[in-house]
């Protein structure tokens, strides 16, 4: 990622915020090499305790890597998410197709 990738500021125009997950999620895999089996049997659990339709909170949610997955798995779920980290709920709260459906926010 270069300087010319981030360009703005919040979660407007000018910066390339799926850049900036991609980013985030290779950094990670590095660190959790079976991070998306973890997630497969998160979600897995999610839906044999709550069915297809559940209201997540996403606690310490960060870019928003487990809510993308959630929703792509289940349209009907609701996530919100909360993080103490501004810049990665920017980069969370970008319009996405794939965190339609969510709410970020730091605590209050």
């Amino acid at each position: 990622m270069t300087d010319a990738d981030v360009t703005g500021t919040g979660t407007g125009t000018g910066a390339d915020w799926q850049a900036w997950q991609r980013s985030w999620d290779r950094q990670q895999e590095w660190y959790m090499p079976d991070r998306e089996e973890r997630f497969r049997i998160m979600l897995d659990m999610v839906e044999a305790l709550v069915g297809t339709a559940p209201r997540v909170l996403d606690l310490a949610c960060g870019t928003g890597t487990i809510t993308a997955r959630l929703l792509a798995r289940f349209p009907e779920a609701t996530s919100t998410g909360v993080d103490l980290d501004p810049a990665l709920l920017a980069i969370a709260g970008a319009p996405s197709p794939a965190t339609t459906g969510s709410r970020w926010s730091p605590p209050t």
